[in-house]
Order: C-alpha cells, then structure tokens, then sequence
C-alpha cells in the first residue's frame, strides 16, 4: 500500500498494483475520477483513461478535442500527504516534467508554454488540466488530467500549431504502452516532490519553460509589452520583468503569449 511505502521512505506508487480503469467512451476523464473518488476510497495511483472525450476539458472554458483511439486521454489520481495548497502548481510542474520527459525520449526539442501546454517548437503535443480537492488548505486529493497527440495527423484547421508524436517522430505509437511509460516518470517526478526536492523540480522546469530569462512579446487585454519570465510562483502565476526592472505577477488569462 502507498501508506505504508511512505512511511519506509519509499514515497512511491507502484503501477502494478494500481487500478487502471479504461471506457471507450467518456465525457471527462476528470469529471469521472472525481465522482470516482466520491463514491470510493481509491488508491493512489490510480488511471481513467478512455479513446475519445465527448466533454473534454481545458483550463477555464478551454476544451481539448481528440480524433477517437489515436491520442492518450487520462486522469491520475495523487494524493500528496500534508502538501500546502499555496504550493499547488508543484504538482502541474511534476506532471509537465514527466510528459517533457516522455516526449523528449521520441522527439524534439521540448518546452513547457506556461501555464500548460508541451509544446515542441511552438506547436503543442499536449495539456494538463490540475484538479485539486483542498481541505483546511492542504491538498487531499489531485486529479491530474492529461491530453496527449499520439498517432493523430489531421487536426481541425481551427486548433492553432497542433502536432503529434506520430508526425514528428514519424512511426505509429502503442498508446497503452506510451500511457505506462508516462506513469513511470510521473512516478519518478512525484518521488522527487514527496521527498521535498523542490528546488530540484523548480530548477527542471525552469530548463525546459518556453522563453525563459528571454526577452519576448505579451499581451495584457489588448496592451502589448515587452517582458522576461523570470520564474513561475508556488500558486502558478507567472512572474515577470519589464525593461527597467519593475516586476510583475500574472495569473491564467490576464496575461498572453505574442507568438
């Protein structure tokens, strides 16, 4: 059991003895985690995944659309013990890292777009969606969502620079296996948080976070400027530094990429 692992310093979930739950069809890998974990104590550790979303979800009223059976869709259950919610984004940076991880093992080269996509040379692979369950400010549950391009080349024309691991690495992926791999180093990422290397993680991150310490263009509703990324706060906002030193902090949606 995960409980008793932590407790031998071992702070790790085994996929083996997690519970993989697979439908054809679903609206939400989220949603159906959530009512999952509602109804049921689940292991942590524990996989939704389906071949095609009716429902998809992004960030806010973002949605993510997928060609049925070509692409990963998944939800993972975590279950950090005592983790501050003020420091909640640490779990978007270990999943962002365990998909750079995967992706980079058959293409690239791979960035972090703030606050969620994976790109590959500005075209995105990937989305993460982090729901969390927070009680007396601690997080007791997170339900980390996950949209992966696999095998799908043809993508709507209104979806802007998508790609595919099949388009750039140019050979047919097996999903379930490319599903396995990426738990194992969502597995290893998360170690690495419960065993409180943060900085480690932040330092990983900042490696891979598309415009890092750069100079590039943003967009404040309808005011263009010009700025530095300078890190990404516990809570997730983005911080950066206008020519002339002043900093600034902005969360999702007040703040965009010019590309």
């Amino acid at each position: 059991m995960f409980k008793e692992k932590l407790k031998n310093k071992q702070m790790s979930f085994n996929q083996e003895n997690t519970e993989h739950i697979f439908f054809e069809r679903l609206p939400s890998t989220n949603d159906y985690m959530q009512k999952l974990a509602r109804d049921k104590k689940l292991q942590e550790g524990t996989v939704v995944w389906t071949n095609f979303q009716t429902q998809g979800k992004g960030h806010g009223k973002n949605t993510w659309e997928s060609e049925e059976g070509k692409n990963l869709l998944m939800s993972i259950l975590l279950k950090p013990p005592s983790f501050d919610a003020a420091g909640q984004f640490q779990i978007s940076r270990i999943i962002s890292l365990a998909l750079v991880d995967l992706v980079d093992k058959y293409c690239r080269p791979v960035t972090i777009k703030w606050p969620n996509d994976i790109m590959l040379d500005r075209k995105k692979i990937a989305g993460i969606l982090i729901e969390n369950t927070i009680i007396d400010g601690k997080i007791s549950e997170s339900v980390a969502g996950i949209g992966l391009n696999v095998n799908q080349v043809d993508f709507p024309v209104y979806i802007p620079n998508p790609t595919s691991m099949k388009k750039e690495a140019g050979c047919h992926f097996d999903i379930l296996n490319i599903l396995k791999e990426l738990i194992r180093f969502i597995e290893s990422w998360y170690t690495k948080l419960l065993k409180g290397e943060n900085r480690l993680i932040e330092k990983s991150y900042e490696k891979v976070l598309y415009g890092f310490r750069k100079e590039l263009a943003f967009d404040e509703g309808g005011r263009s400027f010009s700025a530095k990324i300078i890190g990404v706060g516990p809570g997730g906002h983005l911080i950066l530094e206008i020519p002339g030193g002043e900093i600034r902090e902005f969360g999702f949606k007040e703040v965009s990429f010019k590309l």
